[in-house]
């Protein structure tokens, strides 16, 4: 990402391979900047930005919104593996959810089965999803990836209600919406939000973290990831989730002030634990938590 800034003028540039994005304050600066880019490359301009790598970009100037969603992929994926007519669910996963590896194969049959299940390219298609626009799907494609050297028929059910939710929440867009000229003087915080699967992995007994921030009105990034240690309680499983949020939300914020467009100075981290809300108020040391540094 390329950067540049004289004045009130603001030009950014993505780069992805051989793909490029544009932003600035000046539409006729950005058309000089696509003209001295031809200049020097062979370039395509393809004007407004309404298709990027698998992204359909949604505008509402009158609204000052603008949407992101991946429709047309979805419905490939759902094609392509012969789930369009499949029935609607409304939650990621099964609850509850207990997988684990004894559900993989353990008879001939099942081994045989698995053979023909495009177990891996599904989920390689959904975690690509999963990193552009879809947070929700992101606690289930990770835990189903955990199987994926040896998945068994439980694994592709799990699966197959995944494809099912994917079909049922197809139209959900992330939606940004435009902040006020006062809100790029004065201070913005952003908002990041927590949570752990306190011993959620039956195989190691370890927790997972999840994360997602949001700014503008939307999710602008997310991730949940096993954790790695054994937490002894979930107010710990809390705080290491809580530490891969802080870090990303430093990251955040280094990224907003070389931008300089907007006065990021602190961001809210918000988590439901009791146990660590109190802790942090009042570090005190007990039993629970003489552990936790």
């Amino acid at each position: 990402m390329y950067v540049r800034k004289k004045d009130c003028n603001f030009l950014l540039l993505r780069v992805y391979v051989d793909d490029l994005a544009i932003a600035g304050t000046f539409k006729a600066n950005l058309l000089q900047f696509v003209n001295d880019l031809q200049q020097a490359f062979p370039t395509k301009h393809l004007g407004e930005q309404e298709y990027f790598l698998g992204l359909e970009l949604n505008r509402n100037r009158s609204l000052g919104t603008l949407s992101v969603s991946q429709c047309k992929l979805v419905d490939n994926i759902l094609h392509k593996y012969d789930m369009m007519a499949c029935s609607l669910v409304a939650t990621p996963l099964i609850i509850p959810c207990h997988l684990s590896t004894s559900d993989s194969p353990s008879t001939d049959e099942e081994v045989s089965f698995m053979q023909n299940i495009p177990y891996h390219h599904i989920l390689r298609s959904l975690r690509y999803l999963v990193s552009c626009t879809l947070p929700d799907l992101s606690y289930s494609t990770g835990s189903l990836s955990r199987f994926m050297e040896n998945p068994g028929p439980c694994h592709w059910e799990a699966l197959k209600h995944v494809l099912r939710y994917l079909k049922y929440s197809r139209d959900m867009t992330l939606t940004y919406k435009a902040l006020s000229p006062s809100s790029k003087r004065d201070m913005v915080v952003l908002q990041g939000w927590t949570n752990a699967d306190c011993g959620g992995d039956r195989d190691t007994s370890r927790s997972t973290s999840g994360f997602v921030f949001t700014f503008a009105g939307g999710a602008i990034t997310w991730r949940t990831k096993k954790q790695a240690t054994v937490a002894l309680s979930s107010t710990e499983a809390e705080y290491i989730a809580a530490t891969l949020l802080a870090k990303v939300g430093l990251w955040l914020q280094s990224i907003f002030s070389e931008l300089d467009i907007i006065h990021i100075i602190e961001f809210s981290l918000w988590c439901d634990n009791q146990s660590c809300i109190k802790i942090s108020r009042n570090p005190k040391i007990t039993d629970q938590n003489k552990h936790i540094r």
